[in-house]
């Protein structure tokens, strides 16, 4: 065996060597045990994540990037320190890896960008709209008049939305191809019935393709007392006397 010796614990023959290794290794050798770090599956989830959050989300006033996102969520998890840094005006994140993280760091740290991904939607841009909307009007069964392009009712100038056949959180690009424009009610309709449920079963999943599902906690208590028995047709009646 070299000096400096990693093995991952799989099965029992990895087990074996581990121990075999240990009663071999000289005095004053060092052993530590880590829990599992991160899977390769959980990292590219997680740039996935990180990328449709720095495509969806302003943040302050600024588009960031995935990387500058990881930052952020890192610090929210490990709750991280802020010190000064050595540039006049300037600060460093302490302790900022991902590395090193176990999966259920990186389980939690996933979470996060799935619930923030959920909060904002990507607009579509302006010229996206305008041929949308002429769209509306021309294919209408009156033409010339804005209908909604689901029911075809006609549209008031304060109940026009723009609306993603591909829920924005499923990925759902801002393109005329993807957007119908729609009345309120049957955005809302649409939204409620079709896209909120499709996204939540997306993340179940996601969470239990890659093992991010939170561990079931067994309920601790002392149960139902348990109830004095009954009298029944069969049983002789008891004569008090």
């Amino acid at each position: 065996m070299s000096n400096r010796a990693l093995i991952t614990l799989q099965d029992r023959d990895d087990r074996n060597r581990a121990i075999t290794w240990i009663n071999k290794a000289p005095p004053g050798s060092r052993v530590e045990f880590k829990a599992p770090t991160r899977s390769l599956d959980q990292n590219s989830l997680l740039w996935q994540r990180l990328t449709e959050v720095s495509m969806q989300v302003v943040w302050h006033g600024q588009k960031l990037k995935p990387g500058d996102w990881k930052d952020i969520f890192t610090a929210a998890l490990r709750k991280a320190r802020v010190v000064p840094g050595i540039d006049p005006g300037s600060f460093v994140l302490l302790g900022l890896h991902t590395s090193d993280m176990s999966k259920e760091d990186m389980g939690n740290l996933l979470d996060a960008g799935m619930n923030l991904r959920g909060k904002k939607r990507t607009e579509f841009p302006q010229p996206v709209r305008k041929k949308a909307f002429a769209r509306c009007c021309r294919e209408g069964t009156q033409p010339g008049i804005p209908q909604c392009e689901n029911c075809g009712n006609v549209l008031r100038a304060a109940g026009i939305i723009y609306e993603h056949v591909q829920p924005d959180g499923l990925g759902g690009p801002p393109t005329l191809e993807n957007c119908k424009v729609y009345c309120t009610v049957c955005a809302d309709k649409k939204t409620a019935e079709h896209d909120i449920p499709r996204m939540a079963k997306a993340d179940r999943v996601l969470k239990k393709t890659y093992g991010l599902m939170p561990a079931r906690q067994k309920i601790r208590s002392r149960g139902f007392q348990k109830a004095a028995p009954q009298r029944t047709a069969s049983r002789p009646l008891e004569r008090r006397t």
